[in-house]
């Protein structure tokens, strides 16, 4: 079994929540619920909050994953991300049904309104840094997905799943030490294992056997 998340890690989406509460209304308004949570490492889906979970087509994964890491950005820039060979008006369009199927599927939208778009605030998403009891995942962004359109699609999917290969293996690699501090050293060891296996390169992880 699993050993304890050490006790001084603190949450980034704890942090967060109590940043966004301050934000509208002061340290006691109450967050806002959490309508469920955007997998995009690995198989991409959503979790409902009853633990269901639907699966998301790879190119409206693509879509969002955008979106998560690049943050708002103009519907028109979405279309012609995904549609670089068409018009604008046709981009638009396919943009727009694409979401209408999105939405009917999960039974919520996941978007904000207007013509600057982004994730709504109270749909987190795997990108996150992990809550101290969670595993961290080692899964690559959009799992085994390879875009085979023209345009700028491809290399960004390429470059931003290494950045984020790179972000989790620190973020394991903090974990370790977090565990060392801790006097957990079975479960640093089976960290640095697992940091190994995923990139047998990884200066950090060889540091630590």
């Amino acid at each position: 079994s699993a050993a304890p998340a050490p006790a001084s890690a603190l949450s980034d989406s704890t942090a967060s929540a109590q940043r966004g509460a301050s934000e509208s209304g002061g340290a006691d308004a109450p967050c806002a619920p959490i309508l469920g949570r955007l997998h995009l490492c690995g198989q991409p889906a959503f979790v409902h909050p009853d633990g269901r979970r639907t699966p998301i087509d790879n190119k409206d994964a693509l879509l969002l994953a955008f979106l998560a890491i690049e943050g708002p950005t103009p519907r028109s820039r979405l279309a012609s991300f995904i549609w670089p060979d068409v018009d604008h008006e046709r981009a638009r369009s396919s943009l727009r049904q694409r979401l209408f199927r999105l939405r009917r599927a999960l039974g919520l939208d996941l978007l904000r309104d207007g013509e600057v778009t982004a994730l709504r605030a109270d749909v987190p998403t795997d990108l996150d840094r992990p809550d101290a009891a969670a595993e961290v995942t080692l899964s690559p962004l959009l799992g085994g997905f390879e875009w085979k359109g023209n345009g700028e699609a491809g290399p960004w999917l390429a470059s931003r799943r290494l950045q984020h290969e790179d972000t989790q293996l620190d973020w394991l690699a903090q974990r370790c030490s977090e565990y060392e501090a801790a006097g957990q050293l079975v479960a640093a060891l089976r960290e640095a294992q697992r940091m190994i296996a995923a990139r047998p390169t990884y200066e950090h992880a060889h540091r630590r056997l």
